[in-house]
């Protein structure tokens, strides 16, 4: 379920990882689960796009059309473009948005992909040693 950049930059980031910390097996193990959560910029960005865009929104309708939104976000397969096309009826129905607007911010989400993508890549890196950083803290001040 995660992207063909996640999986290519795993070895990288594992092994950046082993010289970065001290805790290679559990560097490993974040590194392994996070890989798989490669949605989570998209989702920024697909909803912050949308709000830039669609200013004037009633806000039950945002918060219907968010509630679909990460729901499907989460159910559908990561293939690059395919997100968006996806949420394209839900921007439709719920924030009224017209075929210019849905072309504008698919072709803004086409553009703006390998920003997202690299952005993926960078935070599962950093995320692993913040959570090493946070679990060893933690597990100081248990004991």
């Amino acid at each position: 379920m995660s992207t063909i950049s996640n999986n290519a930059t795993m070895p990288l980031i594992l092994e950046w990882n082993k010289k970065k910390c001290k805790a290679t097996n559990l560097a490993t193990s974040v590194v392994a689960i996070i890989v798989g959560f490669h949605l989570v910029s998209d989702c920024f960005f697909i909803i912050i796009l949308s709000m830039i865009i669609i200013s004037g929104c009633a806000s039950m309708n945002y918060i219907t059309f968010l509630l679909y939104f990460l729901s499907f976000k989460f159910a559908i397969v990561a293939v690059q473009v395919e997100r968006i096309m996806v949420m394209l009826p839900i921007l439709k129905k719920y924030l009224k948005s017209s075929q210019k607007i849905l072309s504008f911010i698919t072709a803004l989400y086409a553009v703006f992909y390998p920003l997202i993508t690299s952005a993926n890549v960078m935070s599962n890196g950093a995320f692993t040693i913040m959570f090493i950083k946070l679990y060893d803290k933690f597990k100081q001040c248990l004991f």
